[in-house]
């Protein structure tokens, strides 16, 4: 009988796992209390012997009666041995055995069934290895064809971890005739001068068998959950950090662009089809994309799979630039739309772009960029800047203009050029009164020059031009004194631009004026006030 999609745990228990396999749970739990584990294997085995046999745990019974062994072997290792690998890098350690055969997981089987009141947990695929590499400290086995890779000093240590310290009752490993269950129990007193349990590691021999597994079993689900959720710490065809890639080269690298919605969680770096931290202990740091490279020559040694650092990345990205086709990354280029005014100089996705751009640039190819966009160079002109978004540009690293967009500097200047309108007979009564203003206030009363801000999609309300003053429409539109504080603004850009000091102290000095004015004589600004007001908004 299949059991049911709810199993006997947490329902968030069980939300993991779903997540972790994108099944229904009836499809993971492959058997109920009372089925045998006798179903055929994926390398075609009528069933693993060394599981068929052994004595299984009755309901209520805190400890499971290990079976007969041919051979017990002590292993050398005490529980007061200190090593504190989380469950996650014992699931990772067991799990890298079997990607490093294929450096892939879409050829191993993973699967939990329940037995009475726990849950075993196998893997298994169809490479084999000899057992001697499992019974002594700095043995392993190398990635070699139909060989599985990897089985060494960490499956020794992961096992003793995983009985020791997270609550598993069965470690144990077969290939071909044979199966080993690692296992705790109390040393003899000629062993140690105290009591204390030490690892020990049981043989017996089975039917030959095509392939290897691993079986693992546990009274938690949680922990059954954690070695599901790791699989994707490997590359494998489901794998979501390698779905819809931008760019994806063969013995190369590449990354995938996440959506607005993936962006939420961030992506992951892999080498070598494994996840790697990047800068800080922790999954999902790289900003908008997720990468990965098939090589890790560039990078230092590091036997424990540490956190690449800000540094090395570099090292990651300029590999997959220059190995990767002209064309590919052309096309990637074009993928990466979505991130391009939302990257910083510390992200790695900017590092990867910029790579890409120069790449590009010196094959001498230009891109089309659609006009929204434009590239910053102009790093400390905020305010235009922040004007221009508000337009609707895009504003986006400065390297993008070595592909031809056009920059920030080449955008303002643009937008300053300016088709003069006939001024309506309203608009011209406002000049005049903008003008007895300024003159009011020792002003020289320039001429108004009248263009459409919304028609020429500009960003620039008022502009100084050597005979007379650029302002918008849409100013004339506005009250009487913020009109006049732009024409006073304008005027005073004879003294030099907004970011000069000669112009700072004019508007400083017309600011002073024009308070002097309202405290003076308030009546004459009042009378200019009614008289705009009385001419309405609209132009």
């Amino acid at each position: 009988m299949q059991i049911e999609a709810k199993p006997p745990a947490k329902t968030r228990i069980g939300s993991r796992i779903r997540a972790a396999l994108n099944y229904d749970l009836a499809n993971i739990f492959k058997r109920s209390t009372n089925a045998p584990l006798n179903e055929p294997t994926m390398c075609g085995n009528e069933s693993w012997t060394g599981t068929a046999q052994r004595t299984d745990r009755k309901e209520g019974e805190t400890k499971r009666e290990l079976p007969e062994f041919d051979s017990v072997r002590y292993m050398g290792m005490i529980n007061t041995y200190d090593v504190s690998w989380t469950l996650e890098k014992c699931a990772r350690d067991v799990l890298q055995n079997f990607f490093d055969s294929e450096k892939t997981l879409d050829n191993v089987s993973i699967n939990v069934f329940q037995k009475g009141t726990g849950y075993i947990f196998r893997i298994e695929n169809c490479a084999t290895y000899d057992k001697r590499l499992l019974l002594h400290l700095g043995g392993t086995a190398k990635a070699n064809g139909d060989y599985a890779g990897g089985f060494g000093e960490g499956a020794k240590i992961a096992s003793f971890v995983l009985l020791k310290n997270h609550g598993f009752s069965r470690v144990a490993y077969a290939s071909g005739d044979w199966e080993l269950e690692f296992f705790m129990k109390e040393l003899p007193e000629e062993e140690y001068p105290e009591p204390v349990k030490g690892l020990y590691v049981g043989e017996r021999s089975v039917r030959q068998k095509k392939g290897n597994y691993v079986e693992l079993e546990t009274e938690d689900l949680e922990n059954a959950t954690a070695f599901l959720e790791a699989r994707d710490l490997f590359f494998h065809s489901k794998n979501h950090d390698f779905q819809d890639s931008a760019l994806d080269v063969p013995n190369v690298g590449g990354f995938r662009v996440l959506s607005t919605y993936q962006r939420k969680r961030k992506g992951n770096l892999y080498v070598m089809g494994q996840r790697r931290h990047y800068d800080k202990d922790e999954w999902e740091t790289l900003n908008h994309i997720s990468m990965w490279v098939w090589d890790k020559g560039m990078l230092p040694k590091d036997r424990d799979r540490g956190a690449i650092s800000f540094r090395d990345i570099d090292s990651v990205v300029d590999f997959i630039v220059s190995e990767s086709p002209i064309e590919s990354l052309e096309n990637a280029f074009g993928k990466t739309k979505g991130i391009w005014d939302d990257i910083s100089f510390h992200m790695p996705a900017y590092k990867l772009l910029n790579g890409i751009v120069k790449r590009l640039a010196a094959a001498e190819i230009k891109i089309d960029f659609d006009s929204e966009f434009i590239a910053d160079d102009c790093p400390f002109q905020i305010t235009i800047k922040n004007n221009l978004r508000d337009a609707g540009y895009r504003i986006v690293p400065k390297f993008f203009s070595e592909l031809g967009m056009k920059k920030v500097s080449e955008k303002f200047r643009e937008l300053q050029a300016h088709y003069r309108l006939e001024p309506t007979e309203i608009e011209n009564t406002k000049v005049e009164i903008l003008k007895s203003a300024a003159g009011m206030m020792g002003k020289e009363a320039r001429e108004i020059w009248i263009y459409s801000k919304d028609d020429e999609k500009s960003i620039i309300e008022g502009q100084h031009d050597a005979g007379f003053e650029w302002l918008s429409r849409e100013v004339m539109q506005k009250s009487f004194g913020e009109a006049l504080a732009t024409y006073l603004h304008e005027l005073d850009h004879k003294y030099g631009n907004d970011y000069s000091r000669e112009f700072s102290h004019a508007l400083t000095d017309t600011l002073g004026i024009a308070i002097n004015a309202a405290i003076s004589d308030p009546s004459k600004l009042v009378e200019f006030k009614e008289k705009w007001d009385s001419l309405g908004e609209k132009c």
